[in-house]
């Protein structure tokens, strides 16, 4: 894993987020305001909870990578529900809330185009240990 790409996607994702989430503040409802932090808030989170899992699930020990993917699974579940909680216990908008949760996607299509170029192995240096040779 490119930890350099990773952490430029989440350090953008949270200052977009924080963004949309400011100008959404002045520019439209408060229910938009709190639907686009929410949404922002969690796709960080939640990919902050991927690359952990992630790294697990490719570079551990056999039985860390059979414990990962299980929490992966359970990590899924615990976001829908967080979701629907959320949606149904905050005023917010829902429109909002995806949008929110999107920039994460807007982050990497951007990154594709203009982020940092990922490391080849020779440049990776310490990150061979986070390669899937380990079987």
């Amino acid at each position: 894993m490119d930890e350099r790409l990773l952490t430029w996607v989440m350090t953008r994702t949270a200052a977009l987020g924080a963004a949309v989430t400011l100008a959404s503040a002045f520019l439209m409802t408060r229910q938009v305001a709190v639907g686009v932090g929410f949404g922002a808030a969690l796709a960080v989170g939640n990919l902050w909870v991927l690359i952990k899992l992630g790294r697990r699930m490719v570079a551990g020990p056999a039985r860390q990578r059979k414990a990962a993917t299980v929490i992966f699974a359970g990590k899924f579940v615990l976001l829908v529900g967080v979701v629907l909680l959320v949606m149904r216990s905050v005023d917010l908008d829902v429109l909002a809330l995806a949008g929110g949760f999107s920039t994460v996607v807007l982050v990497i299509v951007f990154g594709a185009l203009l982020g940092p170029a990922p490391t080849t192995n020779n440049e990776a240096g310490d990150e061979a240990s986070l390669s899937v040779k380990e079987q």
